[in-house]
């Protein structure tokens, strides 16, 4: 994709944008230290998730040990010992939902059965261990398992992890020049992908929508199509004011 883009002129640059500011004409970023100007800018900076104390959390997500999202790659869990950790109900849940692909889930939640009583007694009956008041001190890698140690249950052996703590959406460049965000920190869109602020469109899952690729590739075509649009109605203007 980035050769195709190349062939049609764009430019890639990597870095990290420090600053954006929103202009009569457009918008100004600060990227690696010099300003870039454009007409419209697209947010695609997605969002950071929640991990516990992992050792090596890269090589644990690169080798499928620790996974983040039962929704993308559930069907991959083959009867897999698998192990849910997180807040109690959310994490149930997420157990539940994996029941269709094991019958070996442990659910490590921080709390106790007596505050979550009716979804616990339905993950029980789907044959699903529960323990209560886990927290864990480290995950690590350990051969071709995880290992988790809690402080209060000692430690446990799992073929594949799901942390269940959240996400953070990474939506403060555009939420600092008035675009709106839900209860989550998502960004708040338009049919047009375009938030609040006239120019800023924002795909992906720093919009609050299912976090999946096909979603994000759909925003994406939803969002170019508009951008397309506004940018051809000023055909006859200089070249330097084009995204």
């Amino acid at each position: 994709m980035a050769e195709q883009a190349t062939q049609y002129g764009a430019l890639i640059e990597a870095g990290c944008v420090e600053g954006l500011a929103h202009e009569r004409r457009g918008f100004v970023a600060m990227l690696n230290g010099c300003a870039v100007t454009a007409r419209t800018v697209i947010m695609a900076t997605g969002i950071r998730d929640v991990l516990p104390p992992v050792e090596a959390a890269y090589d644990a997500v690169a080798q499928s040990r620790i996974r983040l999202c039962a929704i993308c790659d559930g069907y991959e869990v083959n009867g897999d010992n698998v192990a849910v950790y997180g807040e109690a109900e959310c994490a149930i849940r997420h157990a539940l939902f994996l029941r269709n692909f094991t019958d070996r889930l442990t659910v490590l939640m921080k709390a106790d059965i007596a505050e979550c009583q009716a979804i616990a007694g339905e993950a029980l009956q789907a044959g699903i261990q529960l323990v209560e008041h886990a927290t864990v001190d480290v995950i690590r890698l350990a051969g071709d398992q995880v290992e988790v140690q809690t402080l209060e249950s000692g430690s446990f052996h799992f073929d594949i992890v799901y942390p269940c703590l959240g996400s953070d959406s990474c939506s403060g460049l555009a939420a600092a020049l008035g675009a709106e965000v839900d209860e989550q920190g998502a960004l708040v869109v338009d049919s047009h992908q375009c938030t609040k602020v006239k120019g800023l469109y924002a795909v992906g899952d720093v919009v609050g929508s299912l976090k999946q690729i096909s979603v994000a590739t759909g925003q994406a075509a939803i969002c170019a199509t508009a951008v397309h649009g506004q940018l051809g109605r000023r055909l006859w203007e200089p070249r330097d004011w084009y995204s």
